[in-house]
């Protein structure tokens, strides 16, 4: 069941953000770099799901533990397009991977952010192949834009773009 996040999921959401992002990222960025964004991570998904600036929709398991987030709102980026919404963020427990929890909560947020938007972008790691792929597959494909492909310090990042929306 895919539903909005709460305040009390701040700890759960951080636990598996850093959980991803060391499954996913463990390859190329350097294990301090993961940890020290791991510091804070609970008291800013406190701050995210308080100010209600953008969605963030949860699934959980038949255990009702979390196995993955998608966040979405508007565009973060200077150059967006007029009606550009943005997906923020899609993680699933590394063990999940593969398993079809990502598309679905991938299509969740494509279907929300159509609700207020035309087209949207989205940022993810030049090197991270597995979510190029995922992404492609989903008929995401690399912007037209250049954009800031240092927006991430971390690597370099590419943007991707969807338009129309479902």
């Amino acid at each position: 069941m895919i539903r909005p996040a709460r305040a009390e999921d701040a700890e759960e959401l951080a636990a598996l953000q850093v959980d991803a992002w060391r499954g996913a990222y463990g390859a190329y960025v350097p294990l301090d770099r993961l940890e020290a964004a791991a510091d804070g991570r609970v008291e800013r998904w406190r701050e995210v799901l308080a100010d209600g600036a953008h969605g963030t929709f949860v699934i959980a398991g038949a255990d009702a533990a979390l196995i993955g987030f998608v966040s979405i709102g508007a565009s973060r980026d200077p150059d967006a397009r007029p009606g550009d919404g943005e997906l923020y963020a899609i993680y699933v427990r590394p063990e999940l991977v593969g398993t079809g929890v990502g598309s679905e909560l991938l299509r969740y947020g494509e279907a929300e952010l159509a609700r207020e938007h035309t087209g949207a972008t989205l940022w993810t790691f030049e090197r991270n192949a597995r979510a190029r792929r995922f992404y492609e597959r989903h008929g995401w494909a690399p912007d037209d834009r250049p954009g800031d492909p240092n927006r991430w310090d971390w690597s370099p990042s590419l943007r991707y773009r969807k338009s129309p929306l479902p």
